[in-house]
């Protein structure tokens, strides 16, 4: 069977660093939300939060699109980003449509901390 897994959590977690390391250790395809989101971002451009979600969303609807793509062709696949539950919700229905076994992996860690790591 397929395995998908997601990788989410709070600001500075890690999230990102810990799915590369799984995905080189595995040798298993990683999207990332933030760099999509970047580049989309560099790319059109925006000026206030409403364009900022925007991007979001479209962010989003790639990750649900590489994931349905992946499960035609029967790859593993690791997917990184602070995901809302509307997204969850989404992706697990994807998932199961294409017979993946999920995985969701939450990364949390103390306030504090976690904010000093975001400002730097």
């Amino acid at each position: 069977m397929k395995k998908l897994l997601l990788i989410m959590g709070d600001l500075a977690t890690g999230k990102s660093t810990f799915a590369n390391m799984l995905s080189k250790r595995y040798g298993t395809v990683l999207f990332c939300k933030d760099p999509i989101k970047e580049t989309l971002g560099n790319t059109f451009g925006f000026s206030n939060r409403a364009e900022n979600l925007k991007l979001s969303h479209g962010t989003a609807e790639l990750l649900y699109l590489i994931l349905s793509e992946f499960g035609e062709v029967g790859q593993d696949l690791i997917l990184e980003s602070n995901f809302r539950i509307g997204e969850l919700e989404k992706l697990h229905k994807i998932a199961a449509d294409n017979a993946y076994q999920v995985l969701t992996l939450v990364l949390r860690g103390d306030v504090e901390i976690l904010h000093k790591r975001y400002l730097n």
